[in-house]
């Protein structure tokens, strides 16, 4: 048997398995308003996707590598200079920081929210968007509550587990090898790619299964606070 531990491919099944779960299944939105009801959050639904629910840096990482030729050339007439010159200051704030302060924080997800919709990416539009549903830097709730309910929705087939560690949570089926982790599909460029509908260039044929696992089965050495 493969020692590869292969992520489900979520980009070449979202329109055709995912979406239609997202947009009829009551379960979805009892899963996000959990999220929205945890005293612990400060996330309003109706007003931000799920990738909002992303800690510290995880935001900045997720749209970064997706607006790369947004970033560069600057053209959209609804983002002005002086816009890119906020966004580019707290942005260097934020790569200085390995957890951002609530000012801050607050501040990012603004000019976040403000270069979304900028771009056309409008969570009120076009929730089933597939940058909205990775909320990066939460692996431990969403991988534990959303990423296992679909896998058991998308493939019941299968006895789907839970794989957790300090550092990443995962969801797994061990007698298949197979993974179910939207969080690391979304790595190595690929979500990128899969918006700008190109091949991912990444070479990890594993679709950061292999990642996964290994992260989700590490035992605790020094400790890392946070998972993806």
């Amino acid at each position: 048997m493969s020692s590869t531990y292969q992520n489900y491919d979520f980009g070449m099944n979202w329109n055709e398995k995912i979406v239609p779960i997202l947009l009829n299944d009551p379960n979805i939105q009892k899963i996000l308003d959990a999220f929205e009801n945890d005293p612990d959050e400060t996330w309003d639904r109706k007003r931000n996707p799920p990738c909002f629910l992303s800690h510290w840096k995880a935001i900045t990482d997720l749209l970064g590598a997706m607006l790369t030729e947004e970033k560069k050339n600057r053209m959209n007439p609804k983002l002005s200079r002086e816009f890119w010159s906020e966004y580019d200051r707290i942005h260097a704030l934020e790569k200085k920081q390995v957890y951002l302060d609530e000012d801050l924080h607050k501040e990012s997800m603004k000019y976040h929210k403000l270069l979304m919709e900028g771009i056309g990416w409008s969570w009120e539009k076009n929730p089933t968007f597939i940058a909205f549903w990775i909320p990066f830097g939460r692996c431990h709730e969403w991988n534990l509550i959303f990423s296992f309910y679909l896998a058991k929705t998308v493939c019941p087939e299968l006895k789907w587990e839970i794989l957790t560690s300090d550092i990443h949570t995962t969801v797994i089926c061990k007698e298949t090898k197979q993974i179910f982790d939207i969080l690391y599909w979304g790595l190595d460029r690929r979500l990128a790619d899969y918006v700008f509908d190109r091949p991912y260039r990444s070479r990890d044929n594993s679709l950061g299964g292999n990642r996964a696992f290994k992260e989700a089965s590490e035992k605790p050495k020094n400790k890392r606070k946070r998972g993806n």
